[in-house]
Parts: structure tokens; C-alpha cells; sequence
């Protein structure tokens, strides 16, 4: 989740919760917006399920 209610518009707070594990992202000195463009399919993948598996098996 990107927090955009930062009094800073050059700043940015990511907070995702990955099983137990809690990260906090801030980003900051952003420059101006830039195209990205979307990747083919076959280029990305899903790792939800992987990631959720390894974060069982750790002790």
C-alpha cells in the first residue's frame, strides 16, 4: 500500500505485511513521472503462493 497522504510530495510510504513480516518502504526525491511500459505476460509471474510456502517452512 502506497501512502500518498505524505505532507511531502516527494515522499512516499510503502507498508506490506509478507506473513509475519512487516516492511516499511519510504521513498523519497522522487523525480518528474515517467512512462513504464507494461511487460508481456510471459515476462512476470505470481510468486504469492511461493512466497507464502517459504515463510511456512521457516523455522
Amino acid at each position: 500500500m502506497l501512502d500518498s497522504k505524505s505532507a511531502d510530495p516527494t515522499q512516499g510510504r510503502m507498508k506490506e505485511e509478507i506473513g509475519t513480516a512487516t516492511v516499511s518502504i519510504t521513498y523519497t526525491k522522487f523525480g518528474p513521472a515517467k512512462r513504464v511500459p507494461v511487460p508481456p505476460a510471459s515476462d512476470t509471474a505470481d510468486l504469492t503462493a511461493a512466497i507464502k510456502k517459504a515463510a511456512k517452512n521457516k523455522p
